[in-house]
């Protein structure tokens, strides 16, 4: 018999076609384009530690002996944090089904002796074949396997936006807490003051018993306010230190900027903000690669489950002393199981991400607009407390000191108005807060990705100095 070679050749070009493919999905597979995704979302260096050369231990420790800001936070986060690093593996993952979606399938060898009455030799079956089913699937295969390549993409840089507005938030956390902590220790201070003062003017007779125990428990939860403010301080830290990966020498020794940024103008912020919020989403785009997966797997499974199984090869009989060689075929039939059970699962899964879809962008929505709204108000109120209500009560402040000062009011008129000063700062302190933790939720949105959790105004008590009544 006369074998074709050109034939030949063209066969063996197609069974070969997915052997070049596994050669060009590179073991980086999807890492630039996530660092593409991210580039101006974050506007910071993110990196696979599993795919570079270095470590980033000396770019960390360089940022850390700085004054440590928002930015230089998310830095260190981005290169130290272990939950990120996990999840670019999701890319690896995602290479590894599209590897095994264009792998050429195995051949199976097979091979059957029989023996004859007087014969002393037995007959020898050989036969190896190749499912060609597999063959015909991999160019689909193939498709689910990039569209879930596409989908860790995005998920991966959704993770790396979550994290870098995670560790933005964290950050202003810890300093408010740090400033409300100096605000605390300025009432104690003031506190202790009053204390020491009524102590003299009680042993003079000057003052009643009601007012000394007044002024003395007063100082005591002072106290007690300012060690919980500690310890906040000291778990806020922690916190940022955990989401920043850092832990030992380098978690202690850090120092933050001095003060809460003062509130920035809101308006170019919040202009479209929905519509550029829904333009941008990772979450939505998520939401479409992975339908576009599931979709490529239920068609896979349904075609799968209805063509029939066939596989082909050639089989080799011996014969006393000869070999005879000749193509064999087997066909599976496709009478009971055509695959219901994974084709019914793949198109739940595919109409279960349309309607989270659709829940997505309800959300995004509703929560940019409920975000965009706090940030308005609370830059408004911040501005008005910073213009009004703080000169007011400097004056105020600067009025008694003149009234102490010609004797016209007592020291504790004095003490109340610097107590009193205190607490409209440590509000003041509270709404710029709340000013950046609302600011950066919208940002996230706008970045791409939705908020897991809610925060709310006030989240950390920032009362300042207990209410001390009057009578003063």
């Amino acid at each position: 018999m006369r074998i074709d070679r050109r034939l030949v050749q063209r066969w063996l070009g197609v069974a070969l076609l997915p052997a070049s493919a596994l050669a060009c999905v590179p073991e980086n597979a999807g890492y630039d384009d996530v660092r593409q995704l991210t580039a101006d979302r974050v506007a910071q260096d993110v990196r696979w530690a599993a795919h570079e050369s270095s470590s980033f231990g000396e770019q960390t420790n360089e940022l850390l002996a700085k004054p440590l800001t928002a930015d230089a936070a998310v830095q260190v986060a981005l290169y130290n944090n272990r939950a990120l690093q996990g999840a670019f593996e999701e890319l690896g993952v995602a290479r590894g089904h599209l590897l095994s979606a264009l792998a050429l399938p195995n051949p199976s060898v097979g091979m059957a002796m029989r023996f004859s009455p007087g014969e002393d030799r037995p007959e020898l079956d050989l036969d190896a074949t190749i499912s060609l089913s597999d063959l015909l699937f991999v160019p689909w295969k193939k498709g689910a396997g990039d569209a879930r390549l596409d989908a860790a993409k995005v998920d991966v840089a959704g993770r790396v936006v979550e994290l870098a507005f995670e560790v933005r938030a964290a950050y202003f956390d810890y300093q408010a807490a740090e400033e409300r902590l100096e605000l605390l220790r300025t009432v104690l201070q003031a506190l202790k003051a009053s204390v020491e003062m009524t102590e003299k003017l009680h042993e003079a007779g000057n003052i009643t018993e009601l007012r000394r125990a007044s002024e003395q428990s007063f100082y005591e939860e002072a106290r007690i306010e300012f060690a919980r403010a500690e310890s906040e301080l000291h778990g806020k830290r922690e916190r940022l230190n955990a989401l920043m990966g850092i832990w030992g020498s380098a978690a202690a020794s850090w120092k933050s900027a001095a003060r809460l940024p003062e509130p920035q103008p809101v308006d170019a912020l919040l202009t479209n903000a929905e519509s550029r919020a829904v333009e941008k989403s990772l979450d939505l785009e998520l939401a479409r690669r992975r339908y576009a997966q599931l979709a490529s797997e239920v068609n896979v499974s349904r075609a799968a489950g209805w063509l029939p199984e066939l596989r082909a090869g050639v089989s080799a009989e011996r014969q006393d002393t000869e070999w005879a060689v000749g193509p064999v075929a087997e066909v599976e039939l496709p009478l009971f199981d055509h695959g219901q059970g994974e084709t019914a699962v793949a198109a739940a899964e595919m109409r279960r991400q349309g309607q989270l879809y659709a829940d997505t962008a309800v959300r995004l929505r509703a929560r940019v607009r409920s975000t965009a709204s706090r940030l308005s108000t609370t830059a408004k109120a911040a501005e008005y407390y910073r213009t009004t209500v703080l000169p007011l009560r400097e004056r105020v402040l600067e009025e008694t000191q003149l009234q102490y000062n010609a004797m016209s009011v007592g020291v504790f008129a004095l003490l109340q108005a610097k107590r009193e000063s205190v607490t409209a700062a440590s509000r003041y302190i509270e709404l710029v807060h709340d000013y950046w933790t609302a600011r950066t939720e919208l940002e996230q949105m706008l970045a791409g990705h939705l908020p897991s959790a809610e925060h709310t105004l006030s989240a950390m008590p920032m009362g300042g100095a207990p209410d001390t009544g009057g009578g003063h």
